[in-house]
């Protein structure tokens, strides 16, 4: 079996710099046309079943991927971003001023993070492994469509490639509607597409 894992589409607080986490923000117009060129570039495909975080710019970009699929989208609460605390809604510039080492630890030392009011990078991890297992268990062959965030994608990266905390923002980068295609045989998971992004250059 096959997962197609996508990022949101561009929203306006990726726009302003702030950050979301379990905090929300409409897609912008860029969000929703690089959303239907995704679903565009990926119209060949039968999606078997298509899983989403359930926060809104999520969930709207799995809607426009999906088009006019006769497929009902699952929403799951362990695909939701990771909660970042009191970081959440403040400017990125805000934060690093306010919060300098926790800010650097977040993106430079992700193993020193420790959050203030949110989640840690192992209970996002946690999570992760959670859905990921439920869709390996649920789906024995066919294409999943996952719709999700960020700090989620990332976590998956690790899990698959076996990173160490240390390593958690390790390339590639994850761009807005970015997808990444993991192949599922026997139970052993490996990426054989990456944080692909040419449906954009069309």
């Amino acid at each position: 079996m096959k997962i197609y894992l996508v990022r949101h589409g561009e929203t306006n607080w990726n726009l302003e710099q702030k950050m979301q986490g379990s905090y929300d923000s409409d897609l912008t117009e860029n969000g929703v046309n690089d959303a239907k060129l995704l679903g565009e570039s990926l119209k060949s495909i039968h999606f078997d079943a298509i899983y989403s975080s359930p926060l809104g710019r999520a969930a709207d970009t799995a809607k426009y991927v999906a088009g006019d699929r006769d497929v009902e989208i699952i929403y799951k609460d362990e695909l939701k971003e990771m909660n970042f605390g009191i970081f959440e809604g403040e400017l990125y510039e805000d934060i690093k001023e306010k919060y300098s080492t926790e800010w650097d630890n977040f993106w430079n030392k992700p193993h020193l993070y420790k959050s203030i009011e949110g989640e840690e990078y192992t209970e996002v991890i946690d999570r992760a492994k959670r859905i990921l297992n439920e869709i390996i268990e649920n789906h024995e062959e066919g294409n999943i469509l996952v719709v999700t965030h960020t700090a989620l994608i990332k976590a998956i990266y690790s899990i698959i490639k076996n990173l160490t905390l240390e390593e958690y923002w390790k390339e590639p980068y994850i761009h807005n509607t970015c997808l990444s295609v993991i192949e599922v045989i026997e139970g052993k998971a490996r990426f054989v597409l990456e944080c692909d992004t040419s449906h954009l250059e069309k």
